[in-house]
């Protein structure tokens, strides 16, 4: 993956900010993904294994799509 794509989304740091990187709303990274993960913490087993097939994971039958074999 190249670096553009890892930081997508992402503002660059600069001193102005102590380096603190923070989402394109301005919501801090670190804030952000700690809510991501207490919602997938909060999700039952079966609305995270849906979570997966919408994105694209893994398939209707559970096994993982070609991209990520």
């Amino acid at each position: 993956m190249s670096s553009k794509g890892q930081n997508e989304g992402v503002k660059r740091t600069s001193h102005a900010n102590n380096g603190v990187r923070r989402t394109r709303t301005g919501v801090r990274l670190e804030t952000a993904l700690r809510r991501a993960l207490t919602s997938v913490r909060r999700m039952s087993s079966t609305q995270r294994r849906q979570s997966l097939i919408d994105a694209g994971i893994l398939t209707s039958g559970g096994k993982l799509a070609p991209p990520y074999r």
